[in-house]
């Protein structure tokens, strides 16, 4: 059931996205792709449903590699929290590289400030 409902919400926002890219045949965003990694490898980790979902941003470094970052918001019954996904890569291959997540219950549940930094880091090999 929780991945019918993930696959739905994949589908309105892959159709909310084409419709607001422009006109028909309009590229997609650079990290559009990076997006879709997102929300599959958090909806395999946390196996909740995600109602929200946020590009913060690109950062570039010398070394040839990327780090796009996404905010999304996961909810289960109650139980709802924010997690921010770093998916660092290779920018000639697009290689993902690793793939961090980094848990914020604070902004969403009201907590005193407790950010848990997983140090669970996926290899592309065990995410893909």
């Amino acid at each position: 059931m929780k991945a019918v409902k993930w696959m739905l919400l994949l589908a309105v926002w892959c159709f909310a996205f084409g419709v607001m890219s422009g006109p028909a045949g309009a590229a997609e965003p650079d990290y559009a792709k990076w997006g879709r990694v997102a929300m599959q490898e958090t909806a395999k980790r946390y196996r909740m449903d995600i109602v929200d979902y946020k590009h913060l941003g690109r950062q570039a470094d010398n070394s040839g590699h990327a780090v796009e970052s996404f905010k999304l918001i996961l909810k289960n019954g109650q139980r709802s929290f924010g997690v921010t996904v770093n998916i660092r890569f290779e920018l000639q291959t697009e290689q993902i590289l690793q793939i961090q997540f980094i848990e914020d219950h604070h902004s969403i549940t009201g907590m005193n400030p407790q950010f848990r930094y997983l140090q669970n880091i996926v290899n592309k090999g065990e995410c893909l």
